[in-house]
């Protein structure tokens, strides 16, 4: 068989493999670019043993290989850069290359060398080509250089990632649940509600901080693992080096640039102020040149405007147990109905008309001929009259706005609602030997919104009702890269996710001395709170990748392990629920229900059903009312206080892998290899969960016989027990991958012309 039937049999057997593969399911964690290097010559035949340097023009740090015996080299755990590549052998001129190293991509680079004195150096002048012929990675790359001049609204760069080819409210079509993003290698966001969606991450990345954001949306690398994720964001902090740069920034706007909405415009509600004013600066260089660089960066977002808040009230007339109902038209009034007076009066009511019935009235007459167990409240509530007291002070001088019903009246105003960010950033590279290499970077983001609940009404009166959330998160994440020899090098990544939210950390507390929230029909209630719930989700993660080097082949190495722990402080239990109403069996149901015809001529179902909401508001009627107590682990008892039951549950997992890049020819290489992860169950830390098992769950049926009526030799007495482990861990996950990367020559092989 002649060599080019050779080649053309073996691409059929590649190609044939790769349709009948399946692709594997990885996540990315390695925020680092790769620099694949072939030597030939004139011939096209590889050049084994060429001398080929690697220089990062930045640091100057220097990275020395020999061409293996396939006449390629791969420079891997790349910093993210410019490189100046130059690939020499006696006997031959020097090629150089300017090379620019993106963050998770490979460059391939195909160096010709040309017979000639070593003294000869050919400077290609231009930057190699950053076209990826050797892995199989699909993504894009946002570089901050290219937009940071652009006016952008906020300096998130998240956003950015919507984007990239394939996006469409998802990925490719990919489920919310099979996003994943990393920052510096670090896990960046937790996995606990992750049906969210997981591209962005807790802490904010911000335009002035990353040097670049690589979107990865498919055939990810196994080394890349946590076997999580189908796709994959990464961003980079931005690194010193032996120069110092420095900028400053601030942008600025008001809300003398906006205009007003319709609705506020239609109240006469001013528009809301809006100040924000963003600025900071960075600096980055050398501490020891060619060894030791640093960069750090301190901006700031303040925002001291107000936001625009509703809230509905009773008007005057319905606050005196005036309700007002537009009745059918020709609805004839009876004369002996002292408490319903009507637009047109006794006489049959025309369109337009109005009837409007005192429910005091209404309750004083009821009572002159009901038996005293049947006599109901005439009056105010006096804990609801001072409530609505208080209201009417708050709204004075506020924006009321009449609608489509008769009794309420609706409030807008503005509520100061200021918000402040800080975020600060910092990272080290240090050069400890040669063969040694270090990082640590670290990004924060704090955030604090003293108001971003609205009081229920305007006022110092309920001033207090309002309350603020804080979030704080930070990734930290440290690289050591160890070249064992120019043909083995191993990297390891380590890094912590601190991730809280504390909604409602300044409320005052008020549920704790009057422990009761009491649900007003019809409007907004004065007695309720917001209460606090904090979570905090803390996740450890670490990979390591050893990179052999074996002729044609790049052979990868390693593992991967996560650990997640769940805090989640629920809200406080034993408050007591309220709601006003009239419940089944109250003696107020007959006059406003039974009689209604009566009593309510003209009206309707909904209208009579106002009428009761209303009553029962006036005088503080209760139609239910429960409280939820938290559980005791200690004692095995439920308590009465005001608690809270925190949640406490652990997950993590681990992976191996090992993969090959197999150089078949220098436009051919066969990329394959085998992760396979070991997930745990979450689970619960404080032992009171409790579930059924899968016998429980399908009671008398056996498991086998679910469409066997008759079959009861099951489980006949199912249970609810305390099983902290719900579910099995899941450990049996191969994940293999094949693929290949393929550069067609028109002159070469299957594409030959003539």
């Amino acid at each position: 068989m002649s060599r080019s039937s050779v080649g053309k049999f073996m691409m059929f057997v590649l190609m044939t493999i790769i349709l009948v593969a399946t692709a594997t399911t990885t996540w990315g964690q390695s925020t680092q670019g790769r620099v694949d290097v072939t030597v030939l010559d004139q011939k096209k035949a590889y050049v084994t043993g060429a001398k080929i340097v690697l220089k990062d023009v930045g640091t100057n740090t220097e990275r020395n290989a020999d061409a293996q015996n396939g006449g390629t080299y791969s420079f891997v755990n790349l910093p993210l850069g410019k490189y100046k590549l130059t690939v020499s052998k006696d006997g031959f001129e020097t090629d150089t290359f300017d090379v620019e190293v993106e963050a998770t991509k490979t460059t391939s680079i195909e160096a010709t060398l040309n017979v000639g004195a070593v003294t000869q150096v050919i400077d290609v002048g231009a930057t190699a080509p950053v076209m990826d012929t050797t892995s199989n990675v699909i993504g894009s790359v946002i570089n901050t250089k290219s937009i940071e001049d652009l006016p952008l609204s906020g300096r998130n760069l998240t956003a950015l990632s919507t984007l990239t080819p394939g996006y469409t409210g998802t990925w490719n079509g990919l489920p919310s649940i099979a996003q994943g993003n990393n920052v510096d290698g670090v896990m960046g966001s937790p996995s606990r509600m992750k049906f969210g969606g997981n591209s962005s991450p807790s802490v904010q990345v911000r335009l002035e901080n990353i040097e670049e954001m690589t979107i990865q949306t498919d055939q990810l690398d196994l080394n890349q693992g946590f076997g999580q994720s189908s796709m994959q964001i990464n961003f980079t902090t931005r690194r010193g080096g032996n120069d110092f740069h420095g900028r400053a920034f601030e942008d600025f706007r008001n809300s003398y640039l906006n205009a007003n909405s319709w609705r506020n415009d239609a109240t006469g509600t001013p528009r809301p102020h809006l100040e924000l004013n963003e600025f900071g600066g960075s600096v980055g260089g050398h501490v020891i040149k060619n060894k030791l660089f640093f960069f750090g960066s301190f901006s700031t977002d303040q925002q001291p405007g107000t936001a625009t808040a509703g809230a509905s009230v009773l008007t005057a007339s319905a606050q005196a147990s005036n309700f007002t109902y537009s009745p059918t038209v020709g609805t004839t009034i009876p004369a002996g109905n002292t408490w319903t007076t009507c637009s047109t009066g006794a006489l049959p009511t025309v369109a337009g008309s109005t009837c409007t019935v005192n429910l005091f009235g209404l309750a004083a007459s009821w009572n002159s001929t009901a038996s005293p167990s049947q006599q109901i409240a005439a009056g105010l509530n006096s804990v609801i009259g001072t409530n609505m007291s208080a209201i009417n002070t708050s709204v004075t001088g506020s924006s009321l706005t009449a609608g489509s019903d008769p009794n309420i009246l609706s409030l807008s105003f503005n509520t100061p609602a200021p918000i402040k960010a800080y975020y600060p950033t910092f990272r080290v590279d240090w050069d400890v030997t040669k063969k040694i290499r270090a990082s640590l970077a670290y990004n924060e983001t704090i955030t604090i919104q003293p108001v971003a609940n609205a009081p229920f009404f305007p006022g110092a009166g309920f001033a207090s009702s309002a309350a603020g959330n804080r979030f704080k998160a930070y990734p930290a994440a440290l690289g050591i890269e160890w070249t064992i020899s120019p043909t083995l090098v191993n990297q390891f990544n380590g890094g912590f996710l601190y991730n809280s939210n504390y909604f409602g950390y300044n409320s005052p507390g008020l549920y704790k001395t009057n422990p009761q929230n009491v649900a007003w029909p019809l409007v907004t209630s004065p007695q309720n709170y917001y209460l606090p719930v904090t979570s905090y989700y803390p996740v450890f993660n670490a990979s390591d990748t050893l990179n052999w080097q074996h002729r044609s082949h790049a052979l990868s190495f390693g593992f991967s392990f996560y650990r997640e722990q769940d805090h989640y402080w629920n809200p406080p239990e034993g408050i007591n629920y309220i709601t006003l109403g009239l419940a089944s069996g109250d003696p107020a149901l007959t006059p406003f229900s039974t009689n209604a015809g009566t009593n309510f001529p003209g009206s309707n179902t909904s209208q009579q059903g106002e009428a009761q909401s209303l009553y029962s508001l006036l005088t503080g009627r209760i139609s239910s009312t429960f409280v939820r107590n938290t559980y005791q682990p200690a004692s095995n008892s439920y308590s009465t206080a005001v608690t809270a039951f925190n949640l406490d549950e652990l997950s993590k997992a681990a992976g191996v892998f090992a993969q090959d890049s197999w150089r078949i020819r220098p436009n051919l290489t066969f990329n394959y290899g085998l992760r396979w992860d070991f997930t745990g169950a979450q689970h619960d830390l404080n032992g009171v969960y409790h579930n059924s098992d899968l016998s429980s769950i399908l009671g008398p049926t056996p498991l086998g016989n679910l469409f066997h009526p008759g079959i009861l030799t099951g489980n006949n007495n199912p249970t609810i027990n305390a099983r902290p482990n719900p579910y099995n861990g899941w450990y049996k996950s191969p994940q293999p991958m094949f693929g290949i990367a393929w550069s067609p020559q028109p002159t070469n092989d299957l594409l030959r012309k003539g």
